[in-house]
């Protein structure tokens, strides 16, 4: 027998004996037979509240297994708080107060419902045998060792449930994309699909779980954490804290149960497999170097950067995002470009990506707008990406049944000419996205009805394509603009507000001339006050742009720098 099947073994003994131990010689996973006495019934119920009740293996959800195994209806009879995630690794499980909360990848956390199903999980009903404050935590490893006194102190060889309530100067959690079958290992999932999410000053709980040495194989060895706000609003696996003063108390626990599932592909699994590493990582493993990349050069970005953007899921400003971010995890899709700004502005991202223009729609002038009135946020990047629309329908509907196609105003206005020879007669109807009309056809489950959209959106919405490339022309792009608060201190383009009326507008283009600049884009808008007096978003382009050219500029009475950045493009593959 192998070294790996015969460690593999022992830890498997070990977890019964434990569990065979607090029941007194009885399996707590088989049910009780009709004529056991109520004291006996009793008794099981006091030895339930010393179990930690586990579901299936982290070992197994670390290889890929993210099938459900018990409902959350379940998971409830047998803790009221803990840890754990859901089917298709589809957010972080908080389990407080009898109470189990889902921290999804937009950052949002929802009371699960009680026919979700679970894959991994650990749970009991907590009691606090320790309570001791916590003070002047710099960081997880301080938190740790903190926790671990009381584990030397009191045993190595116990499992502790443990809750930790304070405000924390800062938490670092993540949550990751519900996965699709075939499923990726857990390692895998997270390096494209993990979301972070940094709070500072935040109220709320730790929930952790330790695991003695002895569960390597079962469980993480030693402290696991996950974090929910007192509001319920946000949540998820801990990467990061820190606190000044926080309450601990500590669920002293020494019984072991799990439950296991007998799904064929389950029963197949090499369990015995050594994946320590793989848990090290999906655990612990976040990236905090700043670095520069091909798609921006003139910008720093730390890869642990949060990005809001024009949602949702499955819009071209989500794949411009992505691509220009492409060694961050975090992003955020918002239903508006005001709301992603907010982020930004708010502190809860560290930039957005908006729309600014198409190649046939032109100016997404509402997009023009937001930009134009905040005064304290920059252009810090600038991406362009090929606009390939899609029409879709729901599964069985063809050109034929169509009768109305919906889409965003940009989206309809680029698919017109084709519409207009293939779909003469469907009517138009306009959505915030292309993404929602994806998901509005979606969910109508009506054949008459399509989208034009991005061909990602199809499987994300689970539509059907019915026609590819109906854009007018394959030269189709839109440009996306990188927001931040904070300014770029170097680039190739820079991006100017003015307000002033049209006779103004050429002496400023001449001395931007004058100055090196060329002129890229210039849109204008009316500020609202009176005819003929307008607000210009005047994009300029150098090779080599100084402050003393920005300068020449801004001396205009009312133009406003509104940032320096660097342009990237994505192209068709």
């Amino acid at each position: 027998m192998s070294k790996k099947a015969t460690r593999w073994i022992a830890v498997l003994l070990a977890s019964m004996l434990l569990s065979l131990t607090a029941c007194s010689g009885q399996n707590v996973q088989s049910s009780q037979t009709a004529d056991n006495t109520a004291d006996t019934s009793t008794a099981a119920a006091s030895q339930d509240k010393e179990t930690i009740y586990q579901v299936a293996l982290l070992q197994s959800l670390t290889q890929g297994y993210y099938d459900g195994i018990i409902k959350v209806s379940e998971l409830k009879e047998h803790g009221d708080t803990g840890i754990g995630t859901f089917e298709g690794v589809n957010g972080e499980m908080i389990v407080i107060d009898g109470k189990v909360y889902q921290a999804l990848s937009d950052g949002s956390v929802k009371e699960a419902a009680d026919d979700e199903t679970v894959p991994f999980s650990n749970v009991t009903f907590f009691e606090s045998d320790v309570a001791a404050d916590m003070t002047d935590i710099s960081d997880m490893a301080s938190f740790k060792s903190a926790l671990d006194k009381t584990v030397n102190e009191k045993g190595r060889n116990m499992f502790y449930m443990v809750k930790v309530s304070g405000t924390f100067e800062k938490m670092y959690v993540r949550s990751e994309l519900k996965q699709e079958k075939p499923y990726k290992s857990l390692d895998k999932a997270l390096e494209t699909d993990q979301r972070e999410f940094s709070y500072e000053n935040i109220a709320g709980t730790v929930v952790g779980l330790y695991c003695p040495n002895y569960m390597g194989g079962l469980n993480a060895v030693g402290w696991h954490f996950h974090f929910i706000s007192d509001d319920r609003t946000k949540g998820g696996h801990i990467l990061e804290l820190s606190f000044k003063n926080a309450k601990a108390e500590l669920d002293i626990t020494p019984s072991f149960d799990m439950k296991l599932s007998d799904n064929t592909d389950f029963q197949n699994m090499e369990l015995a497999k050594n994946v320590d590493e793989a848990i090290k990582k999906v655990e612990t493993e976040t990236k905090t170097n700043d670095k520069k990349t091909d798609n921006n050069p003139s910008l720093e970005i730390a890869a642990d950067a949060v990005v809001s953007y024009l949602g949702p899921e499955g819009t071209y400003t989500e794949e411009a995002a992505k691509y220009f971010f492409k060694d961050t995890n975090s992003f955020i899709p918002k239903k508006t470009v005001d709301e992603a700004i907010e982020e930004v502005k708010s502190g809860q991202a560290d930039y957005a990506v908006i729309p600014q223009e198409n190649t046939i729609g032109g100016a997404v002038t509402n997009y023009v707008d937001a930009l134009i009135r905040e005064t304290d946020i920059y252009v810090v990047g600038e991406v362009i990406i090929p606009i390939n629309q899609t029409l879709m329908g729901i599964e069985g509907a063809s050109l034929s049944d169509i009768k109305t196609v919906c889409s965003h105003a940009q989206g309809l206005a680029q698919s017109k000419t084709w519409r207009s020879e293939n779909l003469p007669d469907a009517a138009e109807k306009e959505m915030d996205s292309t993404a929602a009309a994806a998901s509005f056809v979606a969910e109508s489950k009506d054949k008459t009805i399509a989208a034009v959209a991005a061909p990602g959106a199809a499987p994300l919405y689970g539509l059907t394509v019915l026609a590819e490339n109906v854009q007018i022309s394959d030269a189709n792009k839109t440009r996306f603009y990188v927001l931040s608060k904070t300014k770029n201190e170097s680039g190739k383009r820079a991006v100017f507000v003015a307000n002033c009326e049209a006779s103004e507008i050429d002496d400023i283009i001449v001395d931007a001339h004058n100055a090196g600049f060329e002129t890229v884009t210039l849109h204008d808008r009316p500020d609202g006050t009176k005819l003929g007096s307008y607000n210009y978003l005047l994009e300029t382009e150098a090779e080599n742009i100084s402050n003393d050219m920005i300068e020449k500029i801004t001396a205009h009475s009312g133009v406003r720098f509104a940032g320096c950045f660097d342009m990237s493009e994505k192209t068709n593959n």
